[in-house]
């Protein structure tokens, strides 16, 4: 720290000691008490960072006041480093205050060269000086050069100026490596004449000399001639170019290898005939013979013939659906093929039983080609399907069914035709499956047609009160007033092929909960669903585009009704559109309060 000012020390003490004799005196000379009044602070020593300042006030009577102002304390600022260099010095970071200049500086030394290795700049060579540097890590501007003394010459090895030839000397020479400057020349000796081997002018044949020579390596000059002995025949060995038969000779041949054109040929003996296998030219059948031979497999001459005996026939008797008949195992010949002698679906003359339930009673149609179901005859049974073929043949018409004691009956769809009052006396039907309702598909009329009921206002008095369920399999339309008061049906199977509901078609349908609407549904006609208050839900399908008058009037106030569809469908009087129906009213509310009215669907904003 910085020493106080003894200056600032006296002046303090001396106004001090001034003060203290004003009020001596002061209260020696005046009768009355005096009040001071003291004026504004005034500052008489100033503070610094590290010693206290003064200030005074006065009162008229000269009296002072005096207080200390405490010292400020250093305000410092931070100075960065300065790293030292290789001839400059630096310093570390430090502080300095701002008021008074107090600071902590420390001084870093130069820190010198540190100089790397020496690296050449330009290389020495035999004609000129070469340089090298080195660079101060420290510093890359920092460098040092020297100078590297030229090389001296330095020989290559012997190059060859002109190749000596077989009669005249050649020269060869050396130069600096680095220069290029030649240093030496000497002579190259002709080398003479160098004889190559024995090269053939004119080969030698099987019967004629030939001619060979040798000449220079160098300069192909010919040096010496001799002659080739002719080599006679080298033949090889025979190869086969005829092979013998046993009616031809055959042929051989051999060739020189030295001339190919040089040959020998000679006849090879015939060979004994080979003898086949038996041949089998054809094979024998139950009535007639076969044959077979032996042939040679060279020449395929015929060596042997015989025939082979027929097997006779081997019959066995066998029967399908529609006839029986003997059938030879071997040829599979047939005979004595005829129909079934049927005895109650099974033949009277073959093994061949048609299945099917024993003991029910049948008549053959009036042309003999088809059977009509008429009774139970013996048969008990829960449930029953009426069979689609008896005694070999279709069975398409129902007669009577009154002995039929069970719950659930299935007549097929090959049934085309039903008469009135097949199901009468039926007490126990539950479920009921059907092709059609009616006589036949060409006649649709109502469900009681069956039962016996002369139209379908009397459905309800004439079918049996046990009937819940009715499966219809086939059919595009639903007749009008098909159903119409069957009073005890509960649930109704309609076949995706119906595409429209007929008037009345379930009308008063008491007991009816459930009905799936099919999705080639287009058409409900009216009144279809009148009084079915039992139904708890309708599903629209996306294919309807009718709703008739009266369709749904009189069902269950809480009845589910869901559209596929919801938007395009209109009201109409006849066929006068009144007004679009809101997609809110597609319910079964909207059913009832617009039921006078006919529903369609239109897409082409007819």
């Amino acid at each position: 720290m910085k020493k106080e000012n003894p200056n600032c020390v006296f002046v303090i003490l001396f106004a001090g000691i001034l003060c203290c004799l004003i009020v001596i005196f002061t209260g020696l000379f005046n009768d009355k008490p005096h009040i001071h009044s003291y004026g504004e602070w005034t500052v008489s020593v100033n503070a610094t960072c590290t010693t206290d300042g003064v200030r005074e006030r006065f009162c008229d009577c000269g009296d002072r006041q005096q207080s200390f102002i405490a010292a400020y304390g250093h305000e410092y600022v931070s100075v960065v480093e300065k790293p030292a260099g290789c001839t400059e010095g630096g310093y570390i970071a430090y502080e300095e205050c701002k008021r008074c200049g107090y600071d902590t500086f420390n001084e870093i030394p130069p820190l010198g060269h540190d100089f790397g290795e020496w690296t050449t700049v330009k290389p020495a060579s035999c004609t000129e000086q070469g340089e090298q540097s080195r660079v101060c890590l420290r510093d890359a501007s920092h460098r040092e050069t020297r100078v590297v003394e030229m090389l001296e010459h330095e020989a290559s090895e012997w190059k060859l100026e002109r190749a000596a030839t077989c009669t005249t000397d050649g020269e060869e020479y050396t130069e600096c490596k680095f220069c290029a400057v030649r240093l030496e020349t000497r002579n190259v000796p002709a080398v003479g004449h160098t004889p190559t081997s024995w090269i053939v002018a004119k080969p030698a044949t099987c019967t004629t000399d030939g001619e060979e020579y040798t000449e220079c390596k160098f300069c192909a000059v010919r040096l010496e001639t001799r002659a080739l002995p002719a080599a006679g025949h080298d033949f090889g060995q025979w190869q086969q170019i005829t092979a013998p038969s046993c009616s031809a000779f055959g042929e051989e041949m051999r060739v020189c290898s030295r001339d190919g054109a040089h040959r020998e040929i000679r006849a090879i003996d015939k060979t004994e005939h080979v003898p086949s296998e038996w041949i089998t030219e054809r094979l024998p059948d139950c009535e007639t013979d076969g044959a077979r031979r032996v042939d040679c497999t060279v020449c395929s001459e015929r060596l042997n013939y015989e025939k082979i005996p027929a097997w006779g026939h081997s019959f066995e008797k066998l029967y399908d659906e529609f006839t029986h008949y003997s059938e030879c195992t071997v040829c599979n010949a047939v005979k004595d093929r005829g129909e079934h002698v049927w005895g109650d679906n099974a033949c009277t003359v073959c093994p061949y039983d048609a299945g099917g339930i024993k003991g029910l009673e049948w008549l053959l149609g009036s042309d003999g080609g088809y059977y009509v179901f008429c009774g139970m005859g013996s048969v008990k049974a829960d449930t029953f399907e009426i069979p689609a073929v008896h005694n070999g043949k279709a069975v398409t018409a129902v007669g009577a069914l009154g002995g039929f004691e069970g719950s659930i009956l299935i007549i097929p769809q090959t049934i085309t035709r039903i008469e009135k009052g097949a199901l009468y006396g039926c007490k126990n039907l539950c479920s009921l499956t059907i092709p059609f309702i009616g006589a036949d598909r060409e006649n649709p009329s109502h469900l009681g047609y069956l039962f016996g009921a002369d139209s379908a206002a009397d459905n309800g008095r004439w079918i049996t009160p046990s009937l819940t369920t009715v499966v219809i399999s086939e059919g595009t339309h639903l007749p009008e007033g098909a159903f119409k008061n069957c009073t005890f049906i509960e649930r109704i199977i309609l076949p995706d092929s119906v595409q429209a509901l007929g008037e009345e078609s379930f009308y008063g349908c008491v007991s009816l909960t459930s009905v799936a609407l099919p999705e080639g549904l287009k058409i409900i006609g009216s009144a279809a669903f009148w009084n079915c208050s039992a139904l708890e839900s309708v599903f629209i399908p996306a294919g309807v585009c009718e709703i008739g008058t009266f369709a749904f009037f009189g069902v269950a106030e809480g009845i589910e009704v869901s559209f596929a569809e919801k938007t395009d469908w209109f009201l109409y009087e006849g066929d006068k559109k009144i007004s679009e129906i809101p997609e809110n009213y597609l319910s079964g509310v909207g059913l009832k309060v617009y039921n006078k009215y006919t529903w369609k669907r239109i897409t082409d904003g007819a």
